[in-house]
């Protein structure tokens, strides 16, 4: 963990700079290890070792940091290629799906 925030240089300790994807994702750790209704401001910017009021240059409000979680989550959604079989193409649809919500079962209570 001290390497995602700090950096692999341990003489020059600088934080690496803060941003949305480091948010969403400290936040995804969060969802994962105790439930999204765990992620709140105060949580996140603990687990990035910075003051809460700092997330707020990055994101609008703790909505914003749910919806890019979501966002992060669906970039890890597999589309297949279309060969032409459609049964095949959705079925490996299923699967990541299936396979995402077990990584991330907070997923579905977050869609609309």
């Amino acid at each position: 963990m001290a390497k995602e925030i700090f950096g692999n240089d341990k003489k020059n300790r600088t934080r690496l700079p803060l941003n949305r994807d480091r948010i969403f994702t400290a936040a995804m750790e969060i969802a994962d290890e105790r439930g999204v209704g765990a992620v709140t401001m105060r949580e996140v910017s603990s687990r990035l070792h910075v003051e809460a009021m700092s997330l707020y240059n990055h994101v609008a409000n703790k909505d914003d940091i749910l919806d890019g979680m979501v966002d992060l989550v669906i970039d890890q959604f597999d589309l297949p290629e279309d060969t032409g079989n459609w049964r095949e193409a959705m079925h490996r649809r299923a699967v990541s799906a299936h396979r995402l919500f077990q990584l991330h079962p907070w997923v579905p209570s977050l869609l609309d």
